[in-house]
């Protein structure tokens, strides 16, 4: 889906933290990025923005978590 919009999407993955997301979390690593991220959410039409610099390590500029609420629509 992010591909379709014109997103480079550097990997397709499972988190390995043993935790189900009751939610789309779509977190940015930088503050520069978050207009990106909220874009992102506006694309998917679902999810969270969140500030993930302290909590969360990536080689992305955003990370998207889709989380159990998240069902794609046409």
């Amino acid at each position: 889906i992010l591909r379709g919009f014109g997103y480079p999407v550097d990997a397709i993955g499972n988190t390995n933290d043993g935790t189900i997301y009751p939610e789309t979390l779509v977190i940015y690593t930088d503050s520069i990025y978050a207009g990106a991220a909220q874009d992102i959410v506006s694309e998917i039409g679902s999810g969270r923005v969140v500030n993930g610099g302290d909590y969360y390590s990536s080689n992305s500029d955003v990370i998207v978590i889709i989380g159990s609420d998240w069902s794609a629509t046409d």
